[in-house]
């Protein structure tokens, strides 16, 4: 019931605050298309060679997982730096903690996540000792991270 009511909370909070809007222009949108068609077609490498972010983080995955393609760490992480350079939060998430002493190659991928909205990457830079970088972070922030919702 208390994971209920502090989900329903942090929702509400969550669609009452005004988020930054995006517009894409007229290159962004056919590279989008293009992406899309390319996934259509499953050719999820061509996609991501085509430079449709989505693709390459997806790449990443497969390489990891070894989910259609050999299992090969070296292209996961080769995909997770295409994937976070065009602006996936996910895979901003995963190149920070390649930084093992949480140091500033972590803060800056983590401000990149914390930029584009992840609520994750506010509470871990406050939790490794960089608050002054998220001083917008609310106990709501917290508590969502915290419970995982």
């Amino acid at each position: 019931m208390v994971v209920k009511f502090i989900f329903g909370v942090c929702a509400l909070i969550l669609v009452a605050m005004p988020g930054r809007l995006a517009w894409a222009d007229a290159a962004q949108d056919q590279l989008v298309e293009q992406g899309v068609a390319f996934y259509d077609d499953e050719e999820y490498e061509k996609a991501a060679n085509a430079g449709y972010a989505n693709a390459m983080y997806n790449m990443s995955n497969c390489y990891y997982f070894g989910k259609g393609r050999n299992k090969d760490l070296e292209l996961n992480k080769y995909w997770i730096l295409q994937a976070s350079d065009h602006g996936v939060v996910s895979a901003m998430t995963i190149r920070s903690s390649y930084d093992k002493s949480e140091g500033e190659d972590y803060r800056y991928w983590m401000n990149k996540a914390r930029e584009h909205g992840s609520v994750y990457a506010k509470v871990s830079l406050y939790l490794q000792g960089y608050a002054h970088d998220v001083p917008d972070l609310y106990i709501q922030d917290k508590v969502c991270v915290y419970v995982r919702i």
